[in-house]
């Protein structure tokens, strides 16, 4: 699948749970979170995409937060670990995670349980603890 048949694969099945596209961004509020999906062009093939899903706080970075105001990142990856040129089938499943978090609550524990460096926002969900 070419990049723009891509784009337009991702459009349709996004466009059809509530996410709004800006730009290379979807994204969908819950009130309290903002659920984000960004397609990356690739610098060395205009053919050639990366796929990143996140999570970020709607309160704190508004309703369209670029890529680096986002408390949670996944870089999608096929079953091979390959990143480039990723089936709409792998982007599903890399969205599923969504559904365990729900809250700034759920994110929080998220982020304690699962082992990372502490970038950027992430030091806000912390600060009181």
């Amino acid at each position: 699948m070419n990049k723009n048949d891509f784009l337009l694969a991702v459009h349709e099945y996004l466009k059809a749970f509530g996410y709004r596209k800006n730009k290379s961004y979807w994204f969908l509020s819950n009130g309290e979170l903002v659920y984000c999906v960004y397609v990356q062009s690739s610098q060395w093939d205009a053919n050639d995409y990366y796929v990143e899903v996140g999570i970020a706080i709607e309160e704190i970075v508004g309703p369209k937060p670029s890529v680096t105001r986002w408390y949670v990142r996944k870089r999608c990856e096929d079953e091979s670990q390959n990143d480039r040129n990723i089936s709409l089938s792998v982007l599903k499943q890399a969205i599923d995670f969504f559904s365990d978090i729900l809250t700034v609550n759920d994110l929080t524990l998220y982020l304690e349980r699962t082992p990372h460096t502490l970038v950027g926002l992430q030091y806000e969900l912390f600060s009181n603890t």
